[in-house]
């Protein structure tokens, strides 16, 4: 009896450690069952023969887990699961399959729906969809920022630097969603997702942002082959602005030299080269680097200050209370975490072919990373659009759906409900124009409001929408300009419409 009992609390206790893990589990079968019940509930012949490898799979990887062994065999079965509940899910439009599919995973400090404050989180959230499509096997790895309802807790926990990290994980349009937990994360912008994710305001970063983006570093090359469903050592790593350009360092300096990850291929995008990751040069010793690798990273600039927390820039991006010994002809010694992803990549490419050259040209439009650029090299790469997400037939937002049938009526409609929406006139020979973006000069918003008063008094009747926030004098002189417009009103004449 007395042996008995410790028998049943040993199990006991193994089984409440792994009560997480039981419950991903069923969460990864509730994912492909629905697929395979027809006729109301029932399981034809056919499909029962071909379910039942995948549920004897199923229960060799809990009894490996409940032993303790982390099998191969585990890693082979979820992986074909995950496989599994992606098909079916990916429409109806007909892609061309990759002839070499490859195991692709997407690093990005943002992945939409659930983090996003710009165009990158969109990027991270649409392009490994299509990916999948055509058949190659996709991850995205992103900081878990919040409570995430659809992601799970894989029971994974790994040690990184003295920190311990878990992963969460959704499957999703046939990628598999992976989310880094760590309070660097969770803790300092839970509920403030939608903005908060670099920094407490424009222009003032996290002072511990290092050390954040870091450790995502980090986890998204350790999750490749800790993960059940990860791509091994043979992974082709999409890094995705400053946040994470050290992905490719860590693989040049830390990992190749020990003999691991030889296969992987890591490739560098730029979506936007004014953000930097630019910061004081004995952070460095932070990283957890080779001493031979800091000359990746070496920069010098004429900025006294770096933007964070403790030094921030004020609303239009300057740093604020300059003292007046420091003078803008001296250079100042700083790491550039941009710069050292784009000598450590294998491949550099950017949003399009027109941003390359740009970036390429000189060194303002460079914002002097320019000469590295040249020197490795960029290509341009378009950006695509979510056609499910923006098919106007589909869309919940529109009062008439549309395609190539009614097209002329149901633009109309939404050109008129717009004008509504905002007080302009409702006048369907009116030309409407928008913009949506930030509020920048990158943007050539500069630009546009020099054009509008010429605009407005050549085409009387034009109207102008933009949505948008960004630098505060260029808000200030949109308003003047629809102020001007408009006697100052909110509408009801000709202008711009203005509301949140």
């Amino acid at each position: 009896f007395f042996f008995s009992s410790l028998f049943f609390l040993r199990f006991f206790v193994i089984f409440i450690d792994h009560i997480p893990l039981y419950f991903y589990l069923g969460f990864i079968f509730s994912q492909n069952i629905p697929e395979m019940l027809v006729n109301n509930g029932s399981i034809s012949g056919q499909q029962c023969s071909q379910r039942r490898p995948f549920v004897a799979n199923a229960h060799s990887v809990i009894s490996s887990i409940v032993n303790r062994g982390l099998t191969n065999a585990r890693s082979n079965s979820l992986s074909r699961l995950s496989a599994k509940s992606s098909s079916g899910k990916q429409g109806q439009e007909s892609v061309e399959k990759a002839k070499r599919p490859l195991g692709i995973v997407f690093v990005s400090a943002e992945v939409s729906p659930w983090s996003k404050t710009g165009g990158l989180g969109d990027v991270a959230g649409g392009l490994p969809v299509e990916l999948a499509k055509r058949g190659h096997r996709v991850m995205s790895i992103a900081p878990r920022y919040d409570q995430y309802h659809d992601a799970w807790d894989t029971s994974v926990v790994l040690d990184i630097d003295g920190e311990k990290v878990r992963f969460f994980h959704a499957i999703k349009d046939g990628v598999d969603r992976i989310f880094v937990d760590h309070p660097l994360f969770l803790a300092k912008v839970w509920g403030k997702t939608g903005s908060k994710l670099y920094g407490s305001r424009s222009g003032a970063d996290y002072r511990d942002n290092h050390l954040r983006f870091k450790l995502l570093c980090k986890a998204a090359i350790e999750a490749t082959r800790v993960l059940p469903f990860g791509h091994g050592e043979e992974s082709v790593f999409v890094a995705n602005d400053w946040h994470t350009a050290l992905l490719p360092v860590y693989l040049k300096y830390l990992y190749r030299p020990r003999g691991e990850f030889l296969s992987a291929k890591t490739a560098l995008c730029i979506h936007n080269i004014a953000f930097q990751g630019r910061m004081w040069e004995h952070c460095f010793h932070d990283l957890g680097l080779p001493a031979t690798a800091l000359s990746d990273f070496q920069f010098l600039d004429g900025y006294p200050r770096v933007y964070t927390e403790d030094s921030p820039g004020d609303e239009e991006g300057n740093i604020e209370d300059l003292d007046s010994e420091e003078t803008p002809s001296r250079l100042f010694k700083k790491i550039n975490w941009l710069k050292s992803g784009i000598m450590s990549a294998d491949k550099v490419v950017t949003v399009s072919p027109n941003y390359a050259t740009e970036i390429t040209r000189d060194e303002s439009l460079g914002v002097e990373l320019d000469s590295f650029l040249r020197q490795r090299g960029v290509e341009g790469i378009v950006n695509g659009m979510d056609v499910a997400e923006w098919n106007p037939k589909k869309d919940k937002y529109l009062s008439v759906p549309y395609d190539q049938s009614n097209v002329i009526l149901g633009k109309m409609s939404a050109k008129q409900s717009l004008q509504a929406e905002l007080g302009l006139p409702i006048d369907p020979s009116a030309p409407l124009f928008g913009f949506i973006g930030r509020l920048e000069q990158q943007k050539g918003v500069d630009v546009l409001i020099a054009a509008l008063p010429r605009l407005l008094e050549k085409v009387p009747n034009a109207q102008v929408v933009i949505l948008g926030t960004g630098k505060k004098s260029l808000e200030k002189r949109l308003k003047a300009v629809n102020a001007a417009q408009l006697g100052g009103g909110g509408g009801g004449g000709k202008g711009l419409g203005e509301g949140e």
